[in-house]
């Protein structure tokens, strides 16, 4: 496999942020809300067109939010979660988001869907077959292990799996009709202790509800993304210990079952934002330092064999 970076031209996003969401339609890549640092939250909502290489901005997200994910069923882009400010005076608190957003890229119009069943912070998120499934995440001061399904048709939720840990700041997305989940921070269980940056990959199984680890990463991270480009997964970027950015990317096989070395990054980010088109990696905003300096530059790394 050859696996490289293709920075050629440096890209610049129009408004740098932390903590935003990213979705890929039509070639187009969408990025949503996000924050300049841990308080104020963003309800800003950009697009960039890969084929004229140019930004726009589109209407804002109604419920300002950073550290939100989102997830893509017939080109409406769900934005789910995430930290919110308290009420509109509100700029020094933040709280769990049990919010769900939809914005629908045709009509450039968004709409307001059932909450999640209770609120939590960066689930590991993925659409597989035309369900949306958020995994584990921090609910108030705890992370859970709930597994929840939306149906977009029904506009409605269902727990359908249990993590086999309790993880946040975790990646997901999909690949063969499967939900994959890296990662993951999981905080102390004493006070004074160090939290636990996990090194599983795990598999969830929508049709019959098994979740099991099936791989230990070369790397234990968290605050990453991941992204599935043929039958490869590509885990990217975050931090470990206390607090090393990592530019290292790590790519398994989900045929051979085996790792693979991916290029090194650029610029080491955290809780940072990824899409693919047509087999090229773009990854924007984020943080290298952690909710202090936002990351202008973006990073586009092709995936080839």
């Amino acid at each position: 496999m050859n696996t490289q970076s293709c920075c050629d031209t440096e890209i610049i996003t129009p408004n740098p942020r932390g903590g935003a969401a990213t979705a890929v339609v039509d070639g187009r890549i969408y990025l949503l809300g996000g924050g300049h640092n841990q308080w104020i939250h963003l309800g800003d909502t950009d697009c960039y067109d890969t084929a004229t290489g140019s930004w726009q901005s589109c209407a804002s997200m109604p419920t300002p939010r950073s550290n939100v994910t989102c997830a893509v069923v017939d080109k409406t882009i769900y934005v789910i979660a995430g930290l919110m400010n308290p009420d509109a005076r509100t700029t020094d608190t933040s709280i769990p988001s049990a919010q769900v957003e939809a914005f629908d890229t045709a009509t450039g119009q968004w709409r307001r869907c059932a909450d999640l069943p209770f609120a939590r912070v960066k689930p590991a998120v993925a659409a597989v077959d035309g369900y949306i499934y958020a995994a584990g995440g921090r609910h108030e001061d705890t992370n859970t292990t709930q597994i929840v399904r939306y149906d977009p048709a029904t506009d409605t939720w269902e727990q359908v799996g249990e993590l086999p840990l309790a993880v946040r700041h975790a990646a997901g997305c999909a690949a063969g009709g499967k939900m994959y989940i890296s990662g993951g921070w999981e905080a102390p269980a004493e006070p004074g202790q160090a939290p636990t940056i996990h090194d599983q990959l795990i598999e969830f199984d929508p049709a019959t509800g098994a979740c099991c680890v099936i791989a230990k990463m070369p790397t234990e991270r968290c605050t990453h993304a991941m992204v599935a480009v043929d039958d490869r997964l590509y885990i990217i970027g975050g931090v470990r210990g206390k607090k090393e950015f990592l530019p290292t990317t790590d790519v398994y096989s989900l045929n051979q079952a085996c790792w693979e070395k991916g290029p090194e990054l650029q610029t080491g980010r955290a809780i940072f934002m990824a899409g693919v088109v047509d087999k090229a990696i773009h990854l924007v905003g984020g943080w290298s330092r952690l909710y202090k300096v936002p990351v202008a530059v973006c990073e586009c790394l092709t995936a080839g064999r």
